[in-house]
């Protein structure tokens, strides 16, 4: 598992970094849309 920051769009209009655990670009982008706050996602970027 590598460790992914996705910058997500939330429900008040900002944007914040959701930091999630994940196999691949794929599965942490859909750990992050899975979370009833996040609206869209801009960005995603695995942290070494």
């Amino acid at each position: 598992m590598s460790r992914w920051v996705v910058t997500a769009l939330v429900e008040d209009g900002g944007w914040v970094p959701v930091e999630v655990e994940a196999e691949s670009m794929a599965e942490a982008v859909d750990c992050a849309f899975s979370l009833d706050w996040v609206e869209n996602v801009v960005e995603c970027q695995r942290v070494e």
